[in-house]
């Protein structure tokens, strides 16, 4: 999130041990993640053309080809992550097998829960390009947020209570490892 202590002092979270700490933030986000869910599934009417939200793969993938042969890597990353999201696939013989394509067209729930998949998905995983495609991928991100945020307006500020819980989560257990490190010295 954008700004995990105030997430931390805003929610009215007080532990006193990182322990403590890390299990009030994910209850609290997860009390708002069921808030979440319950003003989308009065939106459950709507549907969402989440095709558009790609559009950010699209121009990575046109900015890496013009790398030339030095940006294939990066246009094949990018593409298996658009693959993903548009494709369903089946274990045949081994090998992942494209059987069909994914409907794009869905509620805001659904479409939240594509954004959270692909939330989880930014990683640095030590490859080539990870910046670029965690870029990538951010931008989709923010496009379907905003894409939700339109058709449920009353999810925006809930959203970004739950980012800022996130980041709080993750860097109460970064100060964690730390801390532990030290105490190893």
């Amino acid at each position: 999130g954008k700004n995990p202590g105030a997430g931390i002092a805003e929610e009215g979270i007080v532990a006193k041990s990182f322990d403590d700490l890390a299990e009030k933030v994910t209850a609290k986000k997860k009390e708002i993640g069921t808030e979440i869910g319950t003003a989308l599934k009065k939106h459950a009417d709507k549907r969402l053309n989440v095709a558009d939200a790609l559009a950010p793969l699209d121009e990575a993938i046109d900015d890496a080809v013009k790398m030339g042969p030095e940006g294939q890597g990066l246009v094949t990353r990018l593409q298996n992550i658009k693959d993903g999201l548009t494709g369903t696939y089946q274990n045949v013989e081994g090998k992942i097998t494209r059987v069909g394509e994914k409907n794009l067209v869905m509620s805001p729930e659904t479409a939240a829960k594509v954004k959270s998949e692909i939330g989880g998905m930014t990683t640095w995983t030590g490859q080539a390009f990870d910046n670029q495609v965690n870029q990538a991928k951010s931008r989709v991100y923010r496009k379907l947020k905003d894409m939700i945020g339109e058709v449920a307006p009353e999810v925006r500020p809930l959203n970004e209570r739950f980012a800022n819980l996130i980041g709080a989560e993750n860097a109460v257990q970064r100060t964690k490892a730390t801390a532990e490190r030290r105490q190893m010295l």
